[in-house]
């Protein structure tokens, strides 16, 4: 059985365009993410506090 395998040549530009692409792309996940986590500071969820002290239900907004 023989395999036959095609290449092709790419220009810098459209390696460029690619990488570009992938690079803005993981960076808006990336900004999502950490939009997402700072949602949740300073929220207490299912009695977990995020500063440390026991609390029961779901609380969002500032603890005093």
């Amino acid at each position: 059985m023989r395999h036959q395998i095609e290449t092709a040549e790419l220009a810098d530009a459209e390696l460029d365009a690619v990488s570009g692409g992938l690079l803005n792309e993981t960076l808006g996940s990336v900004g999502g993410t950490v939009d997402g986590v700072e949602g949740l500071v300073g929220n207490t969820v299912n009695g977990v506090s995020t500063d440390g002290l026991p609390s029961v239900g779901v609380s969002l907004g500032a603890q005093s």
